[in-house]
C-alpha cells in the first residue's frame, strides 16, 4: 500500500501542476486559508475556482485518501472491517471528488463496484476525470 500511496502523491502532484499556470504552492495555500481562515466563505466556492480545485486534487485529495486508506487498514486490522476474499464493493456518500473511492483504491487495488453520492455533482465529475488519469 505504501507504494500505491506514494505513486498517488507523485501522480496527483505533477498532473496538478501541468493544469493550471498559476503556481500550485500558492494555490495549496490560498485553499488552506479558505478552508481554515476563511471558512465560511471559502467552503461555498472553492471548487469552482480551477486553481483551487486543482490545489485540492493535487494535494488535499491525495492527504485525504491516505489518511482514510490507512484507518480502514487499521480497522480491518482489528476485525472492525470485513477483509474476505472478493473485491469488495464500496459506498461513499457525501463524495464530493471522489476521496473514499480513491482511498478504497489504494487499500483493496480493485474493487468489485463502487456507488458515490453527493448533493453537487461538479466535484465528483472533476474527482472521476483525475481519478482516471491517476
Amino acid at each position: 500500500m505504501q507504494d500505491r500511496i506514494e505513486t498517488l502523491f507523485n501522480t496527483a502532484y505533477g498532473n496538478a501542476q501541468s493544469i493550471h499556470k498559476s503556481p500550485l504552492v500558492g494555490d495549496i495555500s490560498k485553499l488552506w486559508k479558505a478552508l481554515t481562515i476563511e471558512r465560511a466563505v471559502g467552503l461555498s466556492d472553492y471548487f469552482k475556482s480551477p486553481a483551487l480545485r486543482r490545489a485540492y486534487l493535487g494535494y488535499y485529495m491525495p492527504l485525504y485518501a491516505a489518511k482514510i486508506a490507512l484507518l480502514m487498514r487499521q480497522l480491518m486490522a482489528e476485525g472492525n472491517m470485513p477483509s474476505g476474499s472478493e473485491p469488495p464493493r464500496v459506498l461513499d456518500l457525501g463524495a464530493g471528488p471522489l476521496v473514499g473511492i480513491v482511498a478504497s483504491q489504494l487499500v483493496f487495488g480493485n474493487f468489485q463496484s463502487a456507488l458515490a453520492l453527493d448533493r453537487e455533482i461538479g466535484p465528483m465529475r472533476q474527482g472521476l476525470e483525475f481519478f482516471r488519469s491517476l
